[in-house]
């Protein structure tokens, strides 16, 4: 059964381009244009064009990341951006000059990561990953050890 065709927006007719913020994520939508003259009359429509709207746009870091020891351990905390479909965290580990290294092996929920055997002078990352899997930037944090001593990169 096919829909009924609704209309989502009249342009003026030197318009070339529009972008619908109205259609779900991953579900198909079909655009046509038809053109209407000054008395009413409208045009046959234009060739159907079909559309998966996907999301490519990676959300926002973590914001208000710190560190609490715990023992010989470390708790990294952070608050979720303000981004609405954040659905994990990873968390991230690296030594200055080197590469970084995920410590979670599937996306995390919770806004708190224990670490067990907590790197010296290592720099720990949070990214935050959005329901079409994009994943955004790191908020960092470096840990110096027992006598912490926290300092903010960007």
């Amino acid at each position: 059964m096919q829909e009924k065709a609704v209309l989502i927006a009249n342009i003026e007719r030197e318009v070339t381009e529009y972008l619908d913020k109205t259609p779900d994520k991953g579900k198909a939508v079909i655009y046509y244009l038809t053109e209407v003259d000054e008395v009413g009359n409208e045009s046959e429509p234009t060739r159907e064009v079909r559309a998966i709207p996907t999301d490519i746009f990676p959300p926002g870091a973590p914001i208000d990341l710190r560190i609490v020891t715990i023992g010989r351990k470390i708790k990294i905390l952070w608050q979720p951006p303000l981004d609405d479909d954040i659905v994990g965290y990873n968390v991230w580990v690296r030594r200055k000059g080197s590469k970084w290294i995920r410590l979670n092996k599937r996306p995390i929920v919770k806004l708190e990561y224990l670490v067990s055997h907590p790197l010296l002078d290592g720099i720990y990352g949070v990214s935050c990953i959005d329901s079409s899997g994009n994943e955004g930037e790191k908020a960092t944090i470096i840990y110096r050890g027992i006598e912490l001593s926290l300092i903010h990169i960007s």
